[in-house]
């Protein structure tokens, strides 16, 4: 549980990091195609989320059941399939079912997911 905690508050950090750091989104260093500024992005959101994940991993210890594991996990799968949909771009690289946009792409579910997981942590 300690690793999807770590994960979970990892990636609050680098959606932060991404979306306020300065000349960020306008990095082109893999090419100006859509599917070559994806990679781009993805790589500046990853090195934020392990720099993130690495220092939080230190310092966050958390016991729980198999259940609350679980569900934890799945939340964390939850926020990273919205922040892929809402904050890093991926559309030019892959298409989401449109049998699971309305539960991604909404605004009311972008909420939700990033609201979930921090309840689960803090409530549960």
């Amino acid at each position: 549980m300690t690793k999807i905690s770590s994960a979970i508050f990892s990636i609050y950090i680098a959606c932060l990091l991404y979306v306020e750091v300065p000349y960020v989104k306008t990095l082109t260093v893999l090419g100006k195609d859509s599917s070559g500024l994806f990679w781009n992005h993805l790589a500046v959101f990853l090195i934020f989320f392990i720099l993130a994940f690495f220092t939080l991993g230190k310092h966050i210890a958390s016991y729980g059941s198999g259940a609350k594991t679980f569900l934890a996990g799945l939340l964390l799968i939850g926020l990273i399939i919205t922040v892929f949909y809402h904050i890093v771009p991926i559309a030019p690289v892959y298409k989401i079912p449109s049998l699971l946009d309305p539960y991604f792409s909404t605004d009311t579910a972008f909420t939700a997911w990033l609201i979930a997981p921090l309840a689960l942590l803090i409530f549960i």
